[in-house]
């Protein structure tokens, strides 16, 4: 059974990360009229490099957080954001839990697939902790314990599969 999810990103997260870069690009530019590095070449090499590198890593964490993806495949739990991949075996799951502290949002790590400011998500995995903000936490946490109970090779039917056609009144 497969199970996919991909959560758009939240404004709060997107303006987040802008209002950052923008800070630091602010200090950069207050940088460039106080200190007249114009007339530097050496200052003003350091500072374009630092605009770009700002940018670049503007550019890279949205991108990022259009592209986080949690899917579950052959018994694993998949967590893609950007170019960033993490498997975590749905056997080694110790526990998961719907977790809303803001202050997990700001002690990212790269454990972290998260793209919204709130309903994270918290997985013991392995010694690791993992950390996601799916598009329906409460479905996301009971499909994973369901998971978890059932098997990886549940296919989402009730009851015994039968795949013969016999007649279960033929006892009467």
């Amino acid at each position: 059974m497969t199970f996919s999810d991909k959560p758009e990103p939240g404004m709060d997260h997107i303006a987040l990360l802008l209002l950052f870069n923008i800070g630091c690009m602010a200090i950069a530019g207050w940088q460039l009229v106080q200190r007249d590095i114009l007339n530097d070449p050496f200052e003003f090499i350091i500072f374009a490099v630092t605009f770009v590198v700002v940018l670049f890593f503007t550019a890279k964490s949205v991108r990022a957080a259009f592209n986080t993806e949690y899917r579950i495949e052959d018994g694993r739990l998949i967590l893609s954001q950007g170019k960033r991949e993490k498997s975590v075996e749905l056997a080694t799951i110790e526990s998961i839990d719907l977790d809303d502290s803001i202050f997990k949002y700001f002690r990212l790590t790269k454990t972290a697939f998260v793209n919204r400011m709130g309903d994270f998500v918290r997985i013991k995995a392995g010694g690791s902790k993992y950390l996601l903000t799916p598009t329906n936490p409460q479905l996301f946490i009971s499909h994973i314990r369901g998971m978890l109970y059932r098997g990886p090779d549940y296919n989402g039917t009730v009851g015994p599969v039968s795949s013969s056609t016999e007649n279960l009144d033929s006892s009467a």
